[in-house]
């Protein structure tokens, strides 16, 4: 049976993490407790205990912009710790607790390319994954992720780059050849 945790405190959290042997001396290149925290707080995720782990949920939508014959990938995170994260995928937005799938789209479009347009949204495959973190080292995660696509109109006027600039990161997105993404799958 799984329980929810909902901390009151970040220390609260800490206190946690530490009797579940969570390695919080390995955090911090990537993400740290506040991000958690804040995270928790926000209701962008939630944590259970299960046996001896805690397990960290979120669920994520991931959106496949295309515009003739490209697709929109996020390259690369460089991080206010100086970490830089290469990586090749989809942008993507962790959806808060009671908001639905269109909204999470619109807001991924709005806060992470600055586009405001009104677009439909295919719903195009749900999966599941469950890891041991990264960003969270020695935290287990099982996320739920939504894939969508979106076609941009042919007269949209887009960037050849897109920076989302936060006080955590600045996230870099640029247009591929459709068929990219399949030679990166």
């Amino acid at each position: 049976m799984q329980k929810i945790y909902k901390p009151t405190t970040e220390q609260d959290l800490i206190e946690l993490l530490m009797s579940k042997s969570v390695p919080l001396n390995t955090w911090g290149k990537l993400r740290t407790v506040t991000h958690l925290y804040e995270e928790l707080v926000n209701n962008e995720a939630f944590l259970t205990i299960e046996e001896d782990s805690v397990v960290r949920h979120i669920n994520v939508v991931s959106v496949a912009v295309n515009y003739k014959d490209t697709v929109l990938l996020q390259y690369k995170q460089e991080f206010v710790s100086g970490e830089i994260n290469d990586r090749i995928k989809l942008p993507s937005e962790k959806m808060i607790d009671g908001e639905d799938y269109e909204s999470v789209c619109k807001r991924l479009l709005k806060e992470e390319l600055g586009i405001s347009i009104d677009v439909s949204f295919t719903h195009m495959e749900d999966k599941e994954e469950s890891y041991i973190g990264i960003a969270y080292p020695g935290l287990h995660n099982t996320i739920n992720l939504h894939f969508f696509s979106t076609i941009l109109p042919l007269d949209f006027h887009i960037e050849q780059e897109y920076i989302e600039t936060t006080h955590k990161q600045k996230t870099f997105f640029k247009w591929f050849p459709k068929d990219y993404l399949k030679k990166v799958a």
